[in-house]
C-alpha cells in the first residue's frame, strides 16, 4: 500500500493516502506495508467460493517456480522455522491459516507461535489502516507455508507499525533467533528517514548484521508504488528496508503460465516486470490506477562489495546505462501480479471470512523466505549451515554468468509489462489534490529492464529445483 507521510518533514497531508497517512515524530514514523489490492475485485465472501475469477493457487505456484522436485525429494521446509514480522497482526490468523490450508489441501504447518515483543495491541479492529495489516499478516503467514509446507511458522507481532515497536520487534527476531530466515512485507521511503530520521535505519541496521552473524536471512519487499514511491514524489526513490545491504530485496514480476481450458497453470510460459496502470472512469476525465514494483538506487547505503563484485549496472528508462554507487534494489524478484497474475488468501475481519485477490511485492517475500527455509532444510542435512546472509551467495551465482549456474537457478525477466512499457516508471500529482485525474500526472521515468541483473526484477525469478542446491551447496 502507500508509503505514511511523516508531516514535520511533508508540511501536508496527501489526501488521496490518507488511509495510510499518518504522522510522526522526530523519533518515530510509521511503516506500511505492501500489499496491493485491486480496486475492483477487492474480496468476495467465503459463500461464493468457488466463483470463476482467475487466480494463481499454491499448486500453480509451486509448479511456475519448480518446487515439486524439491517436495518429490522430501524436502518440503521440515525441521526449519520461518519468521514474520508484522505489525497489529489478526486475532484469526491461525484459523485462517487452518482455512486457507482445507481450501487448497495443503496441511497445517508442524507449529505455529506467536509472539508479541511489545505488547499485545489494543486496537480497534474496524479501523482500516488495522485491517490492512491484518490482510497483510494473513497473506505473509498463508504463502510463507504455501511454499514450504514442512516449516515451523514463527509470527512476530508489533503492538503498532510505529518504528518504536518494529524496531524492537525485528530485533527480537533476531536476537532470540527464533528461525533462519525472516520475512518483512513493509518499508517506507528513503526520503523520510533523512536529518534526524536516519537513526531509524541505523538501530535496523545493527539488527540486520547481527541477523547476518547469527546465520539468519532477512528479506524485504521492495513496494509497490514504481521507482518514486507513487505518487509521493517527483524523483526516484526506493524503500527501506529492503535498501539495507544485509537484507535481501524482493521486487515483483507478473507471472503468465501456460493455462488448460479450464484457466489452470499448467506450466511456466514467461514473466513481464510487475507494472500495471489503467483508466477508468469518466473517458473525458479518467482517473488512473497504477501499481507497479519498487526499485533503483539508494541514497544511503554504499555498493556493497557483492554487487561491486557482480559488475551491476543501471539503465534508465530514455535515459543511459551507468554503474551506480550506491546499493542497487531489488536483488530478485517474484510474481506479483494485481489484475495480470493475483493470488488469494483468507482473512476474517468484523464484516466476516473473505477470500482476497491480492497481489504486491509483499506476496513474494514471504514465498522467497520459504525458499529460503527449503534451502536449509537442504544445507544442514547436507553437513553444512543455514544460508544466513544471502545475498553474497545469490550474486556469486550471476558472477558465473556466462555457465550454467544463473541461467539454471533463475527466470532472466526482460519483458515489460505490454500495456505499459516503461520499467517501474512511476507517476507524481504536483498538487495532492487532483490524485487520480490521470491529466493531472506526471510520468517519473524510472528503470528499464535488461537481461541479467536490473533496477526492476534484479536477478530474477527462481527456478527452484537449481537455486535451492546451489544455495545450500554454497553453505556447506
Amino acid at each position: 500500500m502507500k508509503q505514511k507521510a511523516v508531516s514535520s518533514i511533508l508540511g501536508i497531508v496527501i489526501l488521496c493516502f490518507s488511509l495510510f497517512v499518518v504522522a510522526g515524530t522526530a523519533s518515530i514514523v510509521t511503516l506500511s506495508f505492501h500489499t496491493f489490492l485491486s480496486e475492483d475485485i477487492r474480496a468476495a465472501p467465503l459463500s461464493v467460493w468457488p466463483n470463476g475469477w482467475f487466480y494463481y493457487s499454491p499448486s500453480e505456484i509451486q509448479l511456475a517456480y519448480n518446487l515439486n522436485p524439491l517436495y518429490d525429494a522430501g524436502y518440503d521446509g521440515s525441521g526449519q522455522t520461518i519468521v514474520i514480522v508484522d505489525a497489529y497482526g489478526s486475532p484469526a490468523t491461525y484459523y485462517d491459516l487452518q482455512l486457507f490450508d482445507s481450501i487448497f489441501g495443503l496441511p497445517d504447518p508442524p507449529s505455529f507461535t506467536i509472539y508479541y515483543p511489545t505488547g499485545v495491541p489494543d486496537v480497534d479492529w474496524e479501523d482500516p489502516t488495522v485491517q490492512g495489516w491484518a490482510i497483510e499478516t494473513s497473506l505473509d503467514v498463508q504463502w510463507a507455508h504455501a511454499i514450504a509446507p514442512g516449516a515451523d511458522i514463527v509470527l512476530v507481532v508489533a503492538q503498532s507499525s510505529w518504528t518504536s515497536d518494529m524496531n524492537p520487534s525485528i530485533d527480537y527476531a533476531v536476537t532470540n533467533e527464533l528461525g533462519g530466515v525472516i520475512s518483512q512485507s513493509f518499508g517506507i521511503q528513503e526520503p523520510w528517514l533523512t536529518g534526524p530520521y536516519r537513526q531509524i535505519m541505523s538501530e535496523m541496521h545493527k539488527s540486520y548484521v547481527q541477523a547476518a552473524a547469527k546465520g539468519i536471512t532477512v528479506l524485504a519487499s521492495t513496494g509497490d508504488d514504481g521507482s518514486n514511491g507513487y505518487p509521493l514524489f517527483d524523483f526516484n526513490s526506493v524503500s527501506h528496508p529492503s535498501t539495507d545491504p544485509y537484507v535481501t530485496a524482493v521486487g515483483g514480476t507478473s507471472l503468465y503460465m501456460e493455462l488448460d481450458e479450464d484457466y489452470v497453470g499448467t506450466a511456466y510460459d514467461y514473466e513481464t516486470v510487475w507494472e500495471e496502470a489503467y483508466l477508468y472512469g469518466n473517458p473525458a476525465d479518467p482517473y488512473l490506477w497504477y501499481a507497479g514494483t519498487g526499485g533503483g538506487v539508494s541514497m544511503f547505503f554504499s555498493m556493497p562489495p557483492y554487487q561491486i563484485d557482480a559488475e551491476i549496472e543501471v539503465t534508465e528508462v530514455f535515459g543511459e546505462t551507468f554503474t551506480p554507487k550506491k546499493r542497487a534494489v531489488p536483488d530478485v524478484s517474484y510474481n506479483a501480479g494485481v489484475y495480470t497474475s493475483p493470488v488469494i488468501c483468507v482473512v476474517t475481519l468484523p464484516s466476516g471470512t473473505w477470500l482476497y485477490w491480492i497481489g504486491g511485492t509483499s506476496a513474494g517475500t514471504p514465498q522467497w523466505a520459504g525458499i529460503v527455509a527449503i534451502a536449509n532444510q537442504m544445507a544442514t542435512e547436507w553437513g553444512g549451515s543455514t544460508v544466513g546472509f544471502m545475498n553474497p551467495k545469490l550474486y556469486s551465482l550471476y558472477t558465473r554468468k556466462q555457465g550454467a549456474d544463473y541461467l539454471n537457478c533463475f527466470h532472466d525477466v526482460v519483458l515489460d509489462d505490454p500495456g505499459f512499457p516503461y520499467g517501474n516508471t512511476g507517476w507524481y500529482w504536483a498538487d495532492p489534490g487532483t490524485y487520480p485525474y490521470y491529466f493531472d500526472a506526471t510520468p517519473i521515468w524510472g528503470y528499464a529492464v535488461t537481461s541479467g541483473w536490473d533496477a526492476c526484477t534484479g536477478l530474477g525469478t527462481p527456478n527452484a529445483a537449481y537455486l535451492v542446491p546451489a544455495l545450500a551447496a554454497l553453505s556447506t
